[in-house]
């Protein structure tokens, strides 16, 4: 956790804390190439994290992801 921002350090402990899988390899709409935390869930009542995010309909779930 060492690369990431604030923001994402807080995105990161806030799905560790409701149990959520955190992977680090997601690449969301115009980043291009970068990479960022992210989880899926299924609903989007499943997880609220306090940090600022971003999320894709991947159209049976979602990804919620902290592009910064």
């Amino acid at each position: 956790m060492e690369n990431l921002s604030d923001n994402q350090k807080k995105f990161v402990r806030s799905a560790q804390r409701k149990g959520l899988e955190v992977y680090y390899t997601y690449s969301g709409r115009c980043m291009y190439g970068q990479t960022c935390p992210a989880v899926d869930v299924n609903h989007l009542d499943e997880f609220k994290p306090r940090a600022n995010f971003r999320m894709d309909n991947m159209g049976l779930g979602y990804v919620i992801y902290a592009p910064y």
